[in-house]
């Protein structure tokens, strides 16, 4: 009988594709599975270890098929983060981003928040880009990173020279290619002869390794393309297996009042497919349409089913679309702890929180903020796009302990004035906003959010987003649906010490261990489809994503009745509960929720 280097045994073994999971084992030899089979396990198989999984799931490791991992991974090549929630292989290069190629410019893709006040002071909106030597010597300083690579291919090399933990599938990103072509002068529609040069840019990098393209169409430079050079970009990756993946355009460039595309974004990205003959990935999907007043759940669930049309209706005219979703309701990437974050500008101005809460003592500072916010200038508090922004906002700790859970909204509505007995009207945009309180009181939550930074300068709020929940159970019973982190990888301490103090989102480290403990069912084997096989055929792979013979041993065994996250808003920076064993390529890299030394993991470039 044959002989093992490992033998998982005693588990359900739920392969990836859907099919009904069984008791069995599976075997592996070096970085492959080499046998797969029912209990019980064949008398005189040997093996160097045995992995005790009764009472658990065997299943194929995960696939985070949206990621922002690659911004980091050098920084952090054991990718805690993201092992030990079970993911052995990510797509980076989305949203437009990507660290190569790389000319005189470097494109701020938010990891570098904690020190880029330091390359280039501000105010209200970060500068979207600073001269690479600048950033160099900061990240060197910072992190004793050097940003030593040029092309596309030379960061692969360098991935590959610091041993990362987990698989990377590189995509290389719009803004980096507009960023080397265009330089600063970004704002406006790229000339022909630039998209020629992006398209010889976009060439090479896929010959040194790129998987495909990415997006960003909410972000600078690369929001101020037109659908047709995407489109002329996009035709280049067929030629090599390409995908496109978008995240496509809802809000407009993020520093003021546009309002979003949202649908008609959507059907941009199918379009771009249909002209180029490309795969689309559509990224982090969420509801096309927007519902005012606050809608019953019923609306809410339609309006998922008609975004979902949308993408059916690209798929009838032969376009081949699938899309990724994050399994809560306020996204990914970074959080800000505080309700103090809000006011992030004046917050810089001030210096630190409790020197905010004096100076919105004076009537006239407020009414300086006020004037502009309420003009829809400041994108993270606006009421002009979304009239119910207070009723996102959730007080998670306080010092007055009757506030917690309560959204602003309310405690706006609890605390309402009347402008009849003498108080300042707040005004048509705030009635619009928050509503009556009590006995027709004007609410007013912006004069709430102040009152309450003046009292409790550090006080803990999660800003969510409405809507959304609902939407999660119709979008995940797509047959093309996935899900994804849109984290970035990091260890247990990585902060944001400088104004709004971000925190990194509870996703960074239990986004798909909340996912199967919440969005997998019904049915757990198609649950566990949506983040191995199907990501994995999305990119092109066959021998990845599924538990067969032959198939590369990347598997995760997991406890599906304890499996969760181990984060919160409070704390976001805990491991989750639940994922026993991790391995990476046939090797233990997890244990019981210890990370081991073992650092197997490959860059997937094209041709891998």
């Amino acid at each position: 009988m044959r002989d093992f280097d490992i033998i998982v045994s005693g588990g359900q073994v739920l392969d990836g594709t859907g099919a009904a999971g069984f008791p069995g084992w599976v075997g592996v030899r070096g970085d492959r599975i080499a046998a797969v089979g029912a209990l019980p396990v064949p008398e005189g198989v040997r093996a160097g270890r045995v992995l005790d999984a009764a009472g658990l799931a065997i299943s194929p490791g995960f696939i985070d098929i949206h990621s922002h991992g690659d911004e980091t991974l050098l920084l952090y090549p054991e990718a805690p983060s993201a092992v030990r929630q079970g993911i052995t292989t990510f797509v980076g290069g989305n949203c437009g981003f990507s660290p190569a190629p790389l000319g005189d410019q470097w494109v701020l893709s938010f990891w570098e928040f904690d020190w880029w006040h330091e390359v280039a002071p501000y105010k209200y909106y970060e500068p979207t880009m600073r001269p690479l030597e600048a950033v160099r010597r900061k990240a060197a300083e910072k992190h004793g990173l050097d940003i030593d690579w040029r092309s596309f291919g030379e960061f692969l090399a360098r991935v590959e020279a610091a041993r990362p933990v987990v698989n990377y599938v590189p995509l290389v990103g719009h803004n980096a290619l507009r960023t080397m072509v265009m330089g600063t002068d970004y704002s406006r529609p790229a000339r022909p002869e630039e998209i020629s040069a992006m398209r010889d840019l976009l060439r090479q990098a896929l010959e040194e390794g790129a998987r495909g393209m990415s997006t960003g169409l909410d972000y600078e430079p690369g929001g101020y393309a037109e659908t047709s050079e995407i489109v002329e970009l996009a035709r280049v990756l067929p030629e090599f297996g390409g995908i496109y993946a978008t995240h496509w355009r809802r809000t407009g460039i993020r520093k003021g009042t546009p309002q979003p595309a949202l649908a008609q974004g959507l059907k941009e990205a199918v379009e771009i497919g249909r002209q180029a003959g490309v795969r689309v990935q559509v990224s982090h999907l969420l509801p096309a349409y927007r519902i005012f007043p606050d809608p019953p759940a019923s609306l809410l669930r339609a309006a998922a089913e008609a975004t979902l049309e949308i993408l059916d209706e690209g798929l009838r005219r032969g376009v081949d679309v699938s899309f990724d979703v994050i399994p809560n309701v306020d996204g990914g990437v970074v959080i800000a702890p505080y309700l103090v974050s809000l006011l992030a500008p004046w917050l810089r101005d001030a210096g630190s929180p409790e020197r905010l809460a004096e100076l919105l003592a004076a009537p006239d500072y407020q009414a300086e903020i006020r004037e502009y916010i309420e003009a829809g200038k400041w994108y993270s508090l606006n009421p002009k796009a979304d009239p119910r922004w207070a009723e996102a906002i959730v007080i998670l700790q306080c010092e007055d302990a009757s506030l917690e859970g309560k959204s602003l909204a309310a405690i706006a509505r609890e605390t309402a004035s009347d402008p009849r007995d003498g108080a300042r009207d707040p005004g048509a945009g705030a009635r619009e906003t928050a509503g009556r309180g009590p006995a027709g009181r004007v609410a007013d939550p912006l004069a709430t959010l102040f009152d309450l930074v003046r009292r409790y300068p550090r006080l803990r709020a999660r800003m969510g987003m409405l809507g959304r929940e609902e939407a999660l159970g119709v979008f995940f019973s797509h047959p093309r649906s996935m899900a994804c982190s849109d984290t970035f990888i990091f260890d247990d301490r990585w902060e944001v010490r400088h104004p709004p103090y971000f925190l990194p989102h509870p996703n960074t480290y239990g986004v798909f261990p909340r996912y199967l403990r919440r969005y997998a069912g019904p049915s757990l084997e198609e649950g566990i489809a949506r983040i191995t096989s199907r990501p994995a055929r999305a990119l092109g792979f066959d021998d990845r994503g599924v538990i067969r013979e032959g198939a590369f041993a990347d598997l995760v065994v997991f406890d599906p009745a304890s499996v969760d996250e181990g984060g919160d808003y409070l704390e976001p920076r805990r491991y989750p509960k639940g994922i026993r064993w991790v391995l990476v390529n046939g090797q233990v890299v997890v244990e019981d929720g210890l990370q081991h030394d073992a650092r197997p993991g490959r860059v997937l470039g094209r041709g891998t």
